[in-house]
């Protein structure tokens, strides 16, 4: 009875492998085949939240803090602005890669002394084909009290039909709940593809002129991170200064 006993456990032991042979494991896969598209549909949905952009503003006059602050946090607007109107230049516009913006167009409220109704005048465009691609491009805008610099940004989320619009004011004088208009640098931000939240502006800050080695590159402004991080938003640059005498 020992002997058939022994005789049965190799037999049961070959059996028992069979049936936990890892190599039937390979052929079953637990990873989804539309996995890897998951940061792109989270992308194309952030365009079309709203809002959509966060503004943030660096001075243009001199200054030893070198972090950005939201354009909201302003205490007031600059109302120097109402006498000599604004020259605004749109400097360029940043994407990271793979960035399923199709098209942004930026048009600005303007309102000629001639006439009593405001008018918008698209004054920037963006398309991701190459086809109409607007260098920097600087124009005089006058500014109204009660109304201040209206800007309208429209776009086109690539791989959908889907348009996104936001309208932008940089109010004159205090206690409004808007972004403020003064002489510096506005930067518009759009959302994180990390963490799907906007910039937290007192994390980046600019760097000096004199750090910067290609002036004809980096114009006015260079957005850095304070933890050296890549920018992982897209951002629309524009610099707001007095204007002198009409140009258009």
């Amino acid at each position: 009875m020992l002997f058939s006993s022994s005789a049965l456990i190799p037999q049961f032991l070959q059996a028992l492998n069979h049936t936990l042979n890892p190599k039937k494991a390979e052929a079953v896969s637990f990873a989804s085949p539309v996995e890897p598209a998951k940061p792109a549909l989270s992308t194309t949905s952030q365009l079309l939240d709203q809002p959509g952009w966060s503004i943030g503003f660096y001075p243009k006059a001199h200054s030893k803090a070198r972090s950005l602050i939201s354009a909201k946090d302003l205490q007031h607007g600059d109302p120097k602005f109402l006498s000599l109107g604004a020259q605004v230049t749109i400097d360029r516009l940043y994407l990271p890669s793979k960035y399923p913006l199709q098209s942004l167009n930026v048009s600005i409220d303007y309102q000629p002394t001639e006439l009593v109704q405001t008018i918008k005048v698209c004054a920037w465009s963006y398309c991701a084909n190459g086809l109409n691609r607007s260098p920097a491009t600087s124009l005089f805008v006058p500014v109204k009290a009660g109304k201040g610099l209206t800007l309208t940004m429209d776009w086109l989320v690539a791989g959908s039909l889907e348009t996104g619009s936001i309208v932008h004011q940089l109010a004159v004088g205090s206690g409004q709940a808007l972004p403020k208009l003064q002489r510096g640098y506005y930067v518009i931000a759009g959302r994180r593809q990390s963490t799907g939240d906007f910039p937290q502006w007192n994390t980046y800050h600019s760097i000096p002129h004199s750090e910067i080695s290609d002036s004809s590159v980096l114009k006015h402004i260079d957005l850095r991170a304070k933890d050296a991080s890549p920018i992982d938003f897209p951002y629309l640059l524009l610099s707001v200064d007095y204007g002198n005498s009409p140009t258009v």
